[in-house]
């Protein structure tokens, strides 16, 4: 399936509980808790693409935070 943020690239899977590419994954873990301006001058404006990203249903909540072992899952650690 397509991307459904960016409709250009190949979705790699459900990522935020959307299904996109990789580029507009790793651009919503970056940008999500920036405060951003439009600048819709270009085709490239970070804070339309940030309104789409979670008008689609990414959420912020689904961003892990660290790397999750074994050992922590099971309450080895």
């Amino acid at each position: 399936p397509i991307c459904t943020i960016c409709k250009i690239k190949q979705s790699t899977g459900l990522n935020y509980k959307v299904m996109c590419c990789a580029s507009c994954r790793i651009f919503f873990f970056k940008y999500q808790d920036r405060e951003l301006n439009c600048i819709c001058t270009d085709k490239s404006c970070h804070k339309c693409k940030l309104d789409k990203c979670i008008s689609s249903g990414m959420q912020k909540n689904s961003i892990k935070s660290g790397r999750i072992t074994n050992y922590k899952k099971f309450g080895l650690a």
